[in-house]
């Protein structure tokens, strides 16, 4: 992975990131291809950059779907059509503050994500079937101080969901198994075809046999117009982790605003030698970087803190 640019921005919106699109374009040139989660200012953005790349009558960038979040929104529609998933999802919900402050709050459902949920739907879905097997099985061994008799009537009701389930689980395993094969091998001319043959075997119901479908689908969209031997990322989680690497250096400060440490996300990428070090401290003052920081970071929450609370005495 390549760092190409970092703008810090007060919001995002499709001209902010045409704009950003365009500058990172002037650093590299050509832009064969571009892979998207689809976020709608990405979506806006990139329509609009395609747009200009026309009237200019440039060769427009191929946008290709990220796999996880394309394959998430289709595991999403399976399940908001099954009408057991909104119950047990509820179920969850009302189960989750009675036993929060009972030994059997260690044993309660995992707490919904308000956003991308369906990014991370199987921690609820295995949560249910261990969950299943423990009222299931009542001669097996429970931690310590946890009594059969509560933990039956605070979980019992989810064995109305077994069959349900058994449906969920198979479409997660759809999911898992198509990403899976395109993170490694990406999209290419093959990858529909590909994709159906190694998810044929996991479908057993309508439901996951109408998500391999869609599955396929999507597989055969983002391919079909590449040349064999081809090869492009279908998934964008690698920029995922780096964001992630980005807010576990800024620490604390992540939830606020962002700081100089933000620079570290380009030198988390780098090759880390010696000589690349006395390389980068002499090419790099420290007044560069608090020029750069002054002029794309301005007046940082951190710096708003401390001048309001300087020599006040807080008890």
């Amino acid at each position: 992975m390549t760092f190409i640019l970092i703008k810090i921005v007060d919001g995002s919106d499709g001209d902010k990131v045409k704009k950003q699109l365009l500058e990172a374009k002037t650093l590299i040139g050509t832009v064969h291809s571009i892979v998207s989660d689809q976020g709608s200012d990405l979506v806006n953005g990139l329509k609009k950059l395609v747009d200009e790349q026309r009237m200019l009558k440039e060769t427009p960038s191929k946008i290709f779907k990220d796999i996880s979040h394309a394959s998430s929104h289709i595991f999403k529609e399976r399940l908001l059509s099954d009408p057991n998933w909104q119950e047990f999802l509820g179920c969850c919900g009302k189960t989750q503050p009675q036993v929060k402050q009972t030994i059997l709050g260690s044993l309660a459902p995992p707490t919904q994500k308000v956003k991308g949920r369906y990014l991370n739907i199987g921690e609820m879905i295995t949560w249910g079937q261990k969950m299943l097997a423990q009222i299931d099985d009542r001669t097996g061994k429970l931690p310590d101080k946890v009594d059969r008799t509560q933990l039956e009537k605070k979980y019992s009701w989810i064995g109305r969901f077994r069959n349900s389930m058994k449906e969920w689980e198979e479409l997660h395993r759809i999911r898992e198994a198509s990403m899976a094969y395109l993170r490694s091998a990406g999209y290419h001319a093959l990858a529909a075809s590909t994709l159906r043959s190694k998810l044929s075997s996991l479908r057993s119901c309508p439901a996951s046999q109408r998500m391999v479908d869609q599955i396929v689908e999507l597989g055969h969209e983002q391919s079909s117009e590449l040349e064999f031997g081809d090869s492009i990322p279908a998934s964008t989680e690698v920029l995922e982790s780096l964001i992630g690497k980005g807010k576990q250096m800024l620490g604390q400060h992540s939830r606020g605003g962002f700081t100089k440490m933000v620079i570290g996300m380009g030198a988390a990428l780098a090759r880390v030698t010696e000589e690349k070090i006395v390389q980068s401290l002499e090419a790099v003052r420290e007044f560069d970087l608090r020029t750069w920081a002054s002029r794309n970071l301005g007046t940082t929450l951190t710096s708003i803190r401390r001048a309001v609370l300087n020599g006040t005495k807080i008890t």
